[in-house]
């Protein structure tokens, strides 16, 4: 995620930064001077959204899956603790049985 927001924020500086060049060295009349830099901040602000868009389809489907992860964690985690529940629940069935073998051995 941090790759691909210093991605956008290159692709974004660069882009200005080439446009102002072009456009302050470029000898056209003011109106025109003005008409070009509206285009082209226009165009660089198109090309960042569309990069933003893919980033956040990205990030979308990473969570998508990060989501089916915990859910198939949380169902195998249930699995084990019904596992354990029923190992103690035995456990303590025999506790009970020991418990009464020494109180019937001592009486």
């Amino acid at each position: 995620m941090r790759k691909s927001c210093q991605l956008i924020t290159g692709f974004f500086v660069g882009g200005l930064v080439g446009f102002a060049v072009s456009t302050l060295f470029a000898p056209e009349s003011g109106e025109e001077t003005r008409k070009r830099i509206k285009q082209g901040a226009h165009r660089v602000l198109d090309e960042v959204k569309m990069e933003a868009d893919e980033v956040a389809s990205q990030l979308k489907q990473r969570v998508g899956q990060v989501a089916e992860q915990t859910r198939d964690l949380v169902k195998r985690s249930s699995g084990v603790v019904q596992k354990l529940e029923r190992k103690l629940e035995q456990a303590d069935e025999k506790l009970e049985e020991v418990q009464e073998d020494l109180g019937e051995a001592k009486g």
